[in-house]
């Protein structure tokens, strides 16, 4: 066990240093992410301690013709006395003229390393399809070769993960898709990079406090943050942060009396150029534990 950890560590770190050129950040985009971390990091798979399914849909500068759709479903649950865990991340994002679907698979072990904390392990693997019809595009010359085409292609990827775990916070460093995915037949085109991620978040009794740094090759760093107060057991509000670009507003509710249900509704607004013309950025997120139990100190948030 001495060497099952650091050996992990430096298989990780060692795939977060590969990187090839990509252009810009195209992995998909969420608000909520601190709901429903699974897409972002495979360790998380399990860590709920219970059969969980969770959904996000995300409607990006409504208004806009071509803007971001994304809809993402989530199933997780833990086996071998909790000791490890296995999920499972459906995604369909659309942006304009490029359309992305995945089906990931993902396993992780959790490990105790003291009373109250635990270090996770994941791995994630699946199809991911990619499609590109550059017909709908408005180009200077329509007869251009790169115009005509409509690319499509399922390609196979895979993602790893760590989640630090305490009682009152959790850290979590990922990769969820390491292979490099080409976006069109055309050379000249961009490809799908690798990105990374590290979350964070710490709570002290109705006040959780959260923070998701994304970065790739050849574009910026982008940071999320938020803050939620539970009002009660069944309503919370808090705020969110997009720095450069918007700020929104977070409600969360129990739609259950025994909290098996739970939702989550954002809303957003750019503070930057994109703020002309659209109705805003609307994000609804559903929680649903079937076999819902009480947990006196939860491993995540």
């Amino acid at each position: 066990m001495k060497q099952f950890v650091p050996t992990c560590l430096i298989a990780l770190l060692g795939c977060l240093m590969i990187q090839k050129e990509a252009q810009s950040q195209q992995d998909i985009q969420s608000s909520t992410y601190f709901m429903s971390p699974l897409p972002f990091n495979p360790a998380f798979s399990g860590l709920s301690e219970e059969t969980t399914v969770r959904s996000i849909s995300r409607l990006q500068w409504l208004g806009w013709g071509g803007a971001p759709v994304t809809h993402v479903v989530t199933v997780d649950a833990p086996f071998y006395r909790e000791y490890a865990g296995a999920g499972l991340v459906l995604i369909q994002d659309q942006i304009g003229a490029r359309m992305h679907t995945s089906i990931m698979g993902s396993c992780a072990a959790h490990l105790r390393l003291n009373e109250g904390v635990n270090l996770s392990f994941g791995l994630n693997g699946g199809m991911r399809y990619n499609s590109f019809d550059l017909t709908q595009l408005q180009a200077d010359d329509p007869m251009d070769a790169l115009y005509l085409e409509i690319f499509q292609s399922w390609t196979p990827n895979f993602g790893a993960g760590t989640y630090l775990t305490t009682e009152k916070a959790y850290v979590g460093l990922s990769v969820p898709h390491i292979l490099h995915e080409q976006l069109s037949d055309s050379a000249a085109a961009n490809e799908l990079g690798r990105h990374h991620y590290l979350m964070g978040g710490w709570r002290n009794g109705k006040l959780r406090l959260g923070a998701l740094l994304k970065g790739t090759k050849n574009a910026p760093w982008a940071l999320d943050m938020n803050v939620l107060w539970s009002m009660s057991e069944a309503i919370g509000v808090g705020t969110t942060w997009r720095v450069g670009e918007s700020v929104g507003l977070l409600f969360q509710a129990n739609l259950s009396s025994d909290g098996s249900l739970r939702g989550m509704y954002c809303m957003e607004m750019p503070y930057n150029k994109l703020v002309y013309n659209n109705f805003g950025t609307h994000e609804l997120g559903l929680i649903w534990s079937p076999n819902r139990k009480v947990v006196a100190n939860s491993r995540y948030f």
